[in-house]
């Protein structure tokens, strides 16, 4: 079917599509988030979705039993929503809206947080499970150039921050569970040259570093986990200094479902066509890419990519 003015304005002709766009203009969701933002029945938002999807104005991509759905990036609904935004920022119910779009995102960073508090004890073990003898330490290593400070965002444990210093001459460890921290404090404390290690309490969407502290940063299967992938590595954009190296590793798109429950994962991985498209939006270029096979029909993408000297945030 060709998209014409027609259908977009048929399609924008509803409030509660006019919601739903006002949403997911800033941040995808499921439709059990949309229902629980909205206060509506699934069966409602799923028609809606439905109209949106089929004039093109929404895109949806299935990941297990989850369906996720955003507003397009390029299509001629696309533009029909740049113009509508100045209006719809104006509404005060359109704001009380996405005010609770927050409140959703920031319950499932708690909801992360708590999951791997409760697993810090636990955690080397279940790694142990999906990526048996595969040495994800000496992968990174080979990827990461020597350099001043380097950055691991979402550090867990701590298990590669002595490894690190074979290549950096500061390691700063960032993860937003203190119990993982905790046990990353006690793991290098009595390793040689620990006091050059230091460790810092924060979300991977909120950093704790300054602008360009970094020469590097590691963010190893963390993007799996959060909300928003996008922001995440917008903020890693921030903190590495112009022209130097962030090294990303997360799951290739996969379709099991136990990883959510037991491992916290929102998202089944990512196709390499997503991950690439997260990276350069956020402001970088790539520069190598490499896929490693793992257990269970799982396997890893693995980019490193360069910081642009020039790139508007704001665009993001």
């Amino acid at each position: 079917m060709v998209i014409s003015p027609l259908h977009i304005f048929k399609a924008l002709a509803d409030e509660t599509r006019l919601r739903i766009i006002n949403i997911l203009r800033f941040h995808d969701f499921n439709v059990n988030e949309l229902v629980t933002i909205l206060n509506m029945g699934q069966s409602r938002i799923s028609r809606h979705l439905k109209i949106l999807t089929d004039s093109e104005i929404l895109q949806f991509k299935r990941e297990g039993l989850w369906v996720f759905y955003s507003v397009t990036a390029s299509s001629f609904g696309a533009d029909f929503l740049k113009t509508a935004e100045p209006f719809l920022n104006r509404e005060p119910h359109f704001a009380e809206d996405r005010e609770r779009a927050k409140e959703m995102l920031e319950k499932a960073r708690i909801q992360t947080r708590s999951f791997f508090n409760s697993l810090a004890d636990e955690w080397k073990t279940m790694k142990q499970d999906i990526f048996g003898s595969f040495n994800m330490k000496s992968i990174l290593l080979e990827h990461l150039q020597k350099c001043g400070t380097v950055a691991d965002l979402g550090c867990g444990t701590g298990d590669f921050l002595p490894a690190l210093l074979e290549k950096a001459e500061k390691v700063i460890g960032v993860d937003a569970s203190k119990s993982m921290l905790e046990k990353a404090q006690k793991s290098i404390e009595h390793t040689p040259f620990s006091e050059k290690i230091e460790l810092r309490l924060g979300e991977i969407e909120h950093l704790p570093l300054g602008d360009n502290e970094a020469d590097c940063a590691l963010v190893n299967m963390v993007l799996h986990h959060l909300p928003s992938p996008a922001s995440g590595l917008r903020e890693a954009w921030r903190v590495i200094k112009p022209g130097k190296t962030l090294i990303i590793a997360d799951f290739a798109k996969h379709s099991d479902e136990s990883l959510r429950s037991r491992f916290g994962d929102r998202r089944l991985g990512f196709t390499a066509e997503d991950l690439e498209k997260i990276i350069t939006e956020s402001g970088f270029s790539i520069k190598h890419q490499q896929k490693y096979p793992l257990k269970k029909g799982l396997s890893i993408l693995l980019y490193t990519a360069n910081k642009e000297y020039e790139y508007d945030q704001n665009k993001g």
